[in-house]
């Protein structure tokens, strides 16, 4: 049987249903480090026979993939360093260490190679090098860290031993980086919008929704010097504009509401070791590959493969919301929080989750739909420079992975419920996802690749 990190798919917003927590039996504490003689290689297509291979499409190649399992960390225990709350971003460096971004504890851990805890650091507040809102965390050449802190709308950096160095503050530009902070390079690091810009329209009305999110490269070379480039503007499909609407008490409070598109496709972006980058912005099986400097060096190469996305119609309209409608009455779905920048500054709310809650249940009869389902769900590059291309197998559903090399070579694919993309790579084949216990308590594992 395989083990279950290798089983389970990353947690997200929007993701199946999950399990009902246990009403008691409280989960065992997760060995720190699995000695390396204990250490077990799963090889994914020789076991469990045609199982391992269910769920792949004709044209699908199962892939020969082994992952060793090289440690686990993450508690239920209060006081221990590892009682994650939430895991939202991680990332290796070079030494394969890997750094751990709790945002709700507002914490870096830092862990080495052997799951060792070496040191954590960080806290609420204000001042210099504490945090507010971290979204994502990243380990330069230099072993610098870099945490962006969408509350002090700011990259913190910080040395590897976790002593604050400087803040760069960025232009969010009505969109902020999110948990997926890439590197480019020694000093930089490439991010895309997210969230929902709203562009001001001239002479008044609603404000515009812009149809591209941009991907942008910040380079944070060590001193107060910060220079960012606007590398890409991936496609976001047009939508209405918001509704403005009167509402009552002092000070005639204007309410912005829009419909939801559902189904819309999402924009991916992948930073390759050589600096290249990976845009999957469309709902097609069409990954576009960009020089470093994006639309700069000219037209990008286009790879992908004949898989096209299936076709929206009533009975994909109410499954996906009945998939919505279950996730909030469980107590699931998405985090919201509204970002304001502009001459006088800029802030960060977050929306309680039972008024995000009222809200999408109200927008639930009137919601719009995509005309189709996008075929990729998530993309990312490998330290090998291959690409990782999650795909969809219907609402809500996980489909196969496939790994492609930058060429576009075709290498195979892993079905669905087997081994899925890892929330980061590190040298020689490492990799880290991030798993939920019986209690649903987040706890991460470390393992190694070997393919072929």
């Amino acid at each position: 049987m395989l083990p279950s990190f290798l089983r389970t798919p990353l947690p997200s917003n929007w993701s199946p249903l999950p399990a009902s927590r246990p009403a008691s039996r409280p989960a065992p504490r997760p060995a720190p480090v699995l000695a390396p003689l204990l250490a077990l290689a799963f090889v994914l297509t020789s076991c469990g026979g045609d199982t391992v291979h269910a769920g792949l499409a004709e044209g699908d190649r199962p892939l020969d993939i082994a992952v060793e399992d090289v440690y686990r960390v993450g508690s239920i225990d209060g006081n221990a360093w590892d009682s994650f709350t939430r895991v939202s971003s991680m990332a290796f460096g070079d030494d394969s260490r890997l750094h751990i971004l709790d945002p709700a504890q507002r914490r870096i851990h830092v862990v080495s190679e052997t799951g060792e805890h070496l040191r954590s650091f960080g806290t609420r507040g204000e001042g210099p090098g504490e945090f507010r809102s971290p979204v994502g965390v990243q380990v330069l050449a230099d072993d610098r860290i870099v945490v962006a802190d969408n509350g002090h709308q700011a990259f913190l950096v910080f040395s590897s031993e976790g002593v604050f160095l400087a803040s760069h503050p960025y232009d969010a530009g009505g969109s902020m980086p999110g948990a997926r902070l890439q590197r480019q390079g020694d000093d930089a690091v490439i991010a895309h919008g997210q969230g929902m810009r709203l562009e001001a329209v001239p002479g008044g009305g609603p404000p515009a929704l812009p149809t591209t999110t941009p991907v942008d490269r910040w380079r944070l070379a060590p001193g107060d010097v910060v220079v960012r480039d606007r590398l890409l503007e991936a496609w976001r499909p047009e939508r209405d504009p918001p509704r403005q609407q009167a509402g009552s008490g002092a000070g005639g409070v204007m309410v912005m509401r829009s419909v939801t598109l559902a189904l819309e496709p999402a924009v991916h972006v992948a930073a390759l070791p050589d600096g290249r980058l990976a845009l999957a912005d469309s709902s097609a099986y069409r990954i576009r590959i960009f020089g470093p400097g994006g639309h700069a060096e000219g037209p990008p190469r286009v790879v992908g493969r004949d898989i096209a996305p299936v076709p929206v119609g009533p009975a994909e309209e109410e499954a996906e919301r009945e998939r919505r409608l279950a996730q909030l009455e469980s107590g699931g779905g998405p985090q919201i929080q509204i970002a304001t920048s502009g001459p006088g500054g800029g802030g960060q709310q977050e929306v309680p989750q039972e008024q995000i809650r009222d809200m999408l249940r109200a927008q639930m009869a009137a919601m719009s739909f995509w005309h189709e389902i996008p075929v990729i769900t998530r993309l990312a590059a490998d330290a090998e420079g291959r690409l990782w291309v999650e795909r969809s197998a219907g609402i809500g559903e996980d489909g196969p992975v496939d790994l492609l090399e930058a060429d576009g070579t075709y290498l195979g694919s892993i079905a669905p419920g087997n081994l899925r993309t890892p929330l980061a790579f590190g040298p020689g084949g490492v990799a880290a996802w991030v798993e939920l216990d019986e209690l649903e308590v987040p706890f991460v594992r470390v393992g190694r690749i070997r393919i072929g």
